[in-house]
This record gives structure tokens, sequence and C-alpha cells, in this order.
């Protein structure tokens, strides 16, 4: 079972005892000892005993069990908490440590059924009463239930006769700020206001309790706030005021007007932060008005906050009648001046949240105030129909919500930026309008798409989006950049703005497609625009623009008519556009600045390629790949080259790079060796970036071969050898008669040419001449060679020699013997390298015989 993981930062009981006090008292309804609080052993059995002595500072630990604040029917009897005291709850009986506490396990729980189990008219009016509390007062582990706050004598809806079944909190002209942590709140009722807890704080210096991990179930009231009812505030904002809790099934309201089946917060003091931050609030109601919360502001500053919640199932019933609205939240300010400073919404999820036909979020401001501002950003709407009304808001921010469903938007704002938001499926209405001079509207970044049949169109007020109607205001303008709306339908209104509106709208970067009129059937524009001047600008669509009707269209040159759809893939709900599809690098940048649009839709930079595209995505980019190969630059000389296969992108296709010594250009051949920085564009933009190395190679030569002559006749018996220096052995020879290797033999008398290549690819061409041997005795016997192969002593004899040579294969003199009287030579080649070697031998008649042999 999970055990309770608290911290110093949020949860002060940690720190060092003698910060609080000096007391501790147990309480154990099961216990057997001498009652005196000091030990498990000795624990009261009745939690009275501990809260009448204890102080501030001291703590109260109670075992699981079940407490009653009466063993009669003394319905006024309640348990008395002092300032301070710190009351824990969740324990075995056993613990040493408030950590090592279980309430999950070990319940515990504060009940008001004193009479009739099965009559909850005779319980207590209220469990557990506190009055003053300062910000150590502090409650955990405990369940509160069966409060029934409803006296037939009294008629004040906030005594605690009628209001705060299980917690009732007195803040009247003093402070409280008592901690509740852990705590269940479950089927208590209060006949007035707060069906589980009641926080009175008339006239208040400060009231502002915290809520951690609570947990309010099936409470309920005659009025409002069926789980909470609260007045006051505070200069100082303490932290989160609800934090992780729950809401579910809680009620308010006997009456049709009655308000908040959740909470009921009425700010009358302070600037402090009304904060709701991953709670959970399901299926909570109310007769009147705001199914979950309502707010009402009489003080000149408010800042409220839901983050991170899930919202599902609120409602208000016979929520289909004209004067029923918020069925989630309501936020009402009162006086004569704008109370609401700032709202904030986000990261909320709302699934299966229905909205009465006036709303269920209503913003509702009396007047305009140049602090007021609601920030509305990031919230997932599944299956939630309805209607959000946010009303005369200075400075409104719609941003990042999701819309999977039907939902209309109210909107009456001087500064609007409706931005980034996503209207999928069901029929849609987003109302746009002001009677503030000067008002500016920047709607840019939205996909609205798929909206229901043309039928369910029966009136202008259905329209995706209406602009400016009833617009007293003068010079106000409105900023329609970077949207696609497709598949909707539109009917043009059946009365005419007033004729003081001067109305003008920009629509630049716009994709509009498959948009009717639902009454003719139609492409038309999904808003109206006969209000006062529509320029209209670089936006892709399917209808020319020449053809729109109004007081004033200004058609730019820029416009596109699409002829396919641009988009990725419409039934995977891409739509980014195509690489190379109409609309890309085709916006104008012209109102980015001045609207402040920095990224798409999807959060990437807007402007990736040489201007913005056209809709609220810029395009995938990095679309294009390459496959590089490169070749070295032989012996210094410029004639490196590198190639590339692209793929991807959109043709044509230009290459830049820069080099070795900051040089720079385009061709892709004629190189120097060294590092390249190449740059592969296409013709949207889209680059492909790649680093390449041109390899260097020492230069390749051929030194002087061995050429020995062909013997007359026709005798093919000449030989030439070659062995190349240089570059990247081994080497490859290539000849002009169709010959390979570096050397050749058996040649008859003539001109060859070979090239010569490394392994880098690099060549070196030589041309050689074999000639013909003169022979003046054609009886002559060729000299005698032997043995051949030779492995230590090579003789060779013959008439009329004078001097025989032998050379290496690349040519170089090894051996040379001059006849001494005799025709008998003999050579040691005891040291020389296993190969093949060529004899030279010369006779008196300087006439020469080539030959060869084996050394082994």
């Amino acid at each position: 079972m999970r055990k309770f993981l608290l911290t110093p930062l949020l949860f002060p009981f940690l720190l060092p005892l003698t910060l609080w006090g000096q007391q501790r008292y147990y309480v154990n309804d099961n216990a057997t000892g001498l009652n005196t609080g000091q030990s498990w052993a000795d624990a009261f059995t009745d939690l009275h005993l501990a809260l009448q002595p204890a102080q501030a500072g001291d703590e109260i630990w109670v075992a699981e069990g079940f407490y009653l604040p009466d063993t009669a029917s003394d319905r006024n009897r309640t348990f008395t908490m002092p300032s301070g005291v710190r009351l824990l709850g969740g324990f075995a009986g056993t613990e040493q440590t408030a950590q090592e506490r279980m309430p999950e396990t070990h319940v515990t729980t504060l009940s008001g059924n004193i009479g009739n189990p099965a009559d909850s008219t005779d319980n207590a009016f209220t469990v557990l009463y506190m009055a003053y509390p300062d910000e150590n007062t502090y409650i955990s582990g405990f369940t509160l239930e069966h409060g029934y706050a409803k006296s037939d004598t009294s008629f004040g809806n906030v005594s605690p006769y009628r209001a705060g079944g299980a917690v009732y909190v007195m803040a009247k002209d003093s402070t409280a700020y008592p901690v509740f942590d852990h705590c269940i709140f479950r089927k208590n009722y209060a006949g007035g206001n707060g069906g589980a807890v009641m926080l009175w704080g008339q006239t208040t210096k400060g009231c502002s309790p915290q809520f951690r991990y609570c947990k309010f179930e099936n409470n309920s009231c005659g009025y409002n706030g069926g789980a909470i009812w609260f007045k006051g505030g505070s200069l100082i904002d303490k932290g989160i005021d609800f934090y992780a809790c729950e809401f579910l099934n809680n009620a308010a309201g006997n009456i049709p007007g009655s308000l908040a089946g959740g909470v009921f917060y009425w700010k009358t003091f302070g600037t402090d932060t009304l904060e709701f931050n991953k709670c959970r609030m399901i299926n909570n109601s109310a007769r009147g008005v705001a199914g979950f919360l309502n707010v009402e502001c009489s003080v000149p500053e408010k800042y409220i906050c839901i983050d991170s919640s899930f919202i599902s199932g609120n409602f208000v019933p016979g929520n289909e009648s004209p004067n029923s609205s918020a069925t989630f939240v309501n936020f009402e300010g009162s006086g004569n001046f704008s109370q609401l400073r700032k709202i904030r919404m986000t990261n909320n999820h709302f699934f299966d949240q229905p909205g009465a036909l006036n709303g269920y979020i209503v913003f509702n401001e009396h007047y305009y105030n140049n602090q007021n501002q609601l920030t509305f950003t990031s919230n997932y709407f599944n299956n939630s129909p309805g209607v959000i009304i946010f009303d005369a808001a200075e400075n409104t921010i719609i941003d990042g919500n999701v819309f999977f469903d039907s939902i209309r938007i109210g909107l009456r704002s001087k500064i609007l930026q409706f931005s980034g938001n996503q209207f999928i499926g069901g029929k849609k209405h987003i109302f746009v309008s002001s009677d503030q001079p000067d008002r500016k509207t920047y709607f840019f970044n939205n996909l609205i798409i798929n909206s229901a049949s043309p039928d369910q169109y029966t009136s202008w007020r259905d329209n995706v989006l209406n602009l400016g109607f009833y617009n007293q205001a003068s010079q106000d303008t409105i900023f329609f950049l970077n949207n696609t709306i497709m598949n909707t339908y539109f009917r043009p209104p059946s009365l005419f703005p007033p004729p003081t509106s001067n109305l003008k709208i920009y629509a630049q970067n716009n994709i509009f497609l498959n948009n009717y009129n639902a009454a003719t059937g139609e492409k038309c524009l999904p808003f109206w625009h006969d209000l006062d001047q529509l320029d209209f600008d670089y936006n892709l669509t399917d209808f020319d623009c020449s053809t729109l009707s109004g007081l004033e269209v200004l058609c730019g040159d820029h416009n596109l008519i699409a002829t396919t759809s641009p988009f990725v893939d419409t039934s995977l709900g891409d739509y980014h556009l195509l690489p190379c599809a109409q609309g890309i690098n085709d916006g104008s940048p012209l109102f980015f600045a001045l609207a402040g649009v920095q990224k798409d839709l999807q959060g990437d930079d807007r402007i990736q390629g040489t201007a913005p595209d056209i809709g609220p995505y810029e395009h995938k980019a990095s679309v294009i790949n390459g496959v590089f190969n490169t070749s070295i630059s032989c012996g210094g000389s410029p004639t490196g080259s590198f190639s590339v296969q692209i793929g991807g992108g959109c043709p044509p296709y230009s290459i830049a790079w820069n080099g070795p010594g900051n040089s720079s250009g385009n061709q892709t051949d004629q190189l120097l060796a060294g590092q390249y920085l190449v740059t592969v564009s296409d013709s949207q933009g889209d680059v492909l970036i790649a680093s390449l190395t041109i390899d260097a190679s020492d230069t390749l030569l051929i030194p002087s071969p061995l050429i020995i002559d062909a013997g007359g006749n026709g005798i093919a018996n000449g030989t030439i050898a070659i062995a190349p220096t240089g570059g990247q052995p081994p080497y490859t020879a290539l000849w002009n008669d169709g010959g390979e290797g570096l050397e050749r033999s058996q040649l008859l008398p003539g001109s060859y040419t070979v090239t010569v290549t490394d392994t880098k690819g690099c060549t070196s061409t030589g041309t050689y001449a074999v000639g013909t041997v003169t022979v003046h005795d054609a009886g002559r016997v060729f000299p005698k060679i032997w043995p051949n192969p030779v492995d230590e002593v090579l003789y060779i004899s013959g008439n009329d020699l004078v001097i025989v040579s032998i050379y290496d294969a690349v040519g170089r003199l090894v051996m040379e013997q001059i006849a001494r009287g005799g025709q008998l030579f003999f050579f040691n080649t005891a040291n020389l390298l296993e190969g093949i070697y060529f004899i030279k031998a010369t006779y008196t008649d300087r006439t020469v015989y080539s030959g060869r042999f084996v050394k082994i």
C-alpha cells in the first residue's frame, strides 16, 4: 500500500518539533490505556480531549477509526480545531514518525452521522470548525463525511447552520490560511452555501486556504458551491490553492439560479491568484450557472489560473434554455469597474464536456481595462460541443488549442491574438467583435477543416468565421495570416454591419479550398468581408479573387489558384505542403513582425526557405538527399573533381562550394586537393550541405625504360620494361596495341605508347620505339646461355663476343664482362634477386644480340 512521501518544502511538519511547540497528543478510539493522550498505549479515545488543550505548534496524531463530534443527538456540537495546530490522520497506532502513516489503508473518518445512520437530517451541522486559522494550521489524512448543515430555524446561507457541512472556516474581519492535505470530503450537504467547505471571509484581512491531493465527492448544497464556497482573498500569494485535487459528482442548487457545482469563489480582497493545477473536475452540476466553478470579483485585482487539469461531464440541468450558461466555469466581474485582471487557462483536457447554449466557459466583463488579459492556450477538446464566450477583454490570447469536435467561440476583445489553433470536424463558429476604437485582431497559423453538412448552417451565426459584426468602433484592423480553412460552409448574413464600421482585413498567406456558400453551393471565402476593405494577396485558393464581391476587394498580383491538392496526406491529418507544391516559399513576410509570427503551427521556424510558405505550416525542410563521389588531385594540379547523385527536393538544383584558400565556385571538376563545403540547393530554397575531401597524390612518373631491339628479318623478340615511380602503387599499364602490364616482350620493331594509372586514378603516358638488330653474318650462331633458369652461375658462350651486359627488369645494369682472350663468359648470380634479367651481347662488328634469363 502506498505510503505518504512528504517533503519539507510543501509540508512544514517535517521540520524539527521544537519549531512547532512542545506537545504531541495521540488519539485512538480503540485504545485501552490511561487515556492521557501521551502515547499510543495511553491515547485519548475521544478527539475532543486532544483538541481542547492543544495550542499553536502542537500536533495531534489520530489512528484509524470512526470519530463523531457527539455520541447523542446534539447537532450543534462540532470538532473545534485551534489555530496553528497540526491534525494528522491515517495512523495504524504504532508509528514513530508521521512519514510512516498510510491514510489509504488506515482510514480515519470524522463523521457527522451522529443520529440515525439511515437519516441524514439529524446529522451534525458541521463536522469540523476552525476560527481564524493561521498558515500553520494543517489537517491531513482524514475523511470528512455526512455533515448536514441545514437548520429549520436559521435562514442565513452563510451561517454554520446552513453552510459548510464538513468544514466551516471563520475569517470575518481577520485572517484564515489553513492547509488541507490528502483529505476526502464526501456526502456532505448544506442547505445554503458550501456543501462540504465554507470559508467565510467577510471584510477579511486575508483568507486563502490551500488544498493538496484532496478529493471532493458527492457533496451538494441548496444554493451556491456544491463542494466549496469561499469569500475572501489575500495580499500574499501562498501558492497553488488546489493542487492535484479531484471534484467528482458535486452539485449546487435547489433553485434554478444556483451557482457552481464545484467551487464558488467570491474575490473581495487582495491580489493573490486562484490556482487549480493538475486537478480533475468530473460530473459536477449547478441548477443555474457554472457546472463546476463560478468566480465573482468585487475588487480591482484578480488573477485566476486553471492549468493541466482534466474536465469532463460538468453540466447545468436544462442547458437547452437560452438563459443557461457556463457548464464548466463562469468568470464574472461586478461593480462599476473591471475586476478580472488576468485569466489563464492552459494545458487542460476537455473530454465529453457538453456546453450550454450560452457557453461552457464564460468570461464576462462589463468594462474594458488596460490591464485586463485573458490567456487560453494549449487546451485540448475531444467530443466537447458547446460554446465558449470570452467577452470584453482588453487583451486576449487564444493560442495552441485543439478542437476535435463542434465548437463555438465568441470573442470580444480590443487586442486579440488567435493563433496556432486547430478545429477539426463538426460545426464551427468563431465570432470576433469589439466596440472599442483601434481594435486589432491577429488571426494567424490556424487550421480549420471539415465542418458539418450545409443544412446545419441555417443562419449567419453558424458561420465558421464572423469578423466584426455589431462593431461600432472605428479604424479596426484584422490581420488574417497563414491560415488553412477548407471543407467548410458559410451563409452570408441577412443583416449588414453598422454604417459606422471601418473594418479593414489584410488576408495574406492563407489557403482557402473547398469552402462553399451553404445556400447556393458556390465556392466562397469562409468569412464575411463586405464590411469595408479586404486586401487579398499571396493566398492559395480554388477560385479567382476577381470573382469576390464586396464593398472593396483589392486583389493582389500574387494569389495562386490551386490545380491539385497541395498537402502531404490529408487522410493522416498532415496538412504540410508537399515539397514541390504550390505555396512553397510563395508567401509574403510583410506583416510577420507586426503580428509577432515567428513559429508555424508545429513550432518550426516560420520562414525556412526564401520566403514563408502559404498556410499555417512551413514545409518539411532538408528533403534533398545525395550521394557524393570524389576523384583526387594528381601531382598538385587542379585535376580533382566530385560528382553527386541528387534525390528529393524540387529541381532544378544548383551547386556551390567553398574550398582551399577561401576559394569558391560552382564547377565540379578541375579542383585542387583540399577540404570542400558543398551546398546543393533546390528551386524551393531547401539545401543539402556536405563536407568533401579531395585527396592529393604525388606526381606519377615513368623513368627511362629498358628497351631491347628486335632481331632483324621480322623476328618478334623486342622488349620494353617500365618501372613507374610516384603516385600510389600498385600500377596498371595499358598499351596502344591493346597489351597490358609493365613489361612487354616478343615485340616487333615499332612505336609503342603506354598509359600508367595508379590506385588513385592518376595517370602518366609515355611513347617508346623498339628498333631492329643489325646482323652482318646471317649464318652467325647466337650465343649459348645455360643454365636457364639459373641459381648460382650463369654461362654464356659465342664467337666474336667482345662484351656481355646484364640488366634487371627496370633497365638497371647489374653485371658486365669484357672478353679476355676467350669466348666463354660466366657470371656469379647467387646474390641476384629472383626475377627476369635481360642480356645484351655485343659482337666485334658492334652488332647486338638480346636475350633473357630467369634467376631462381
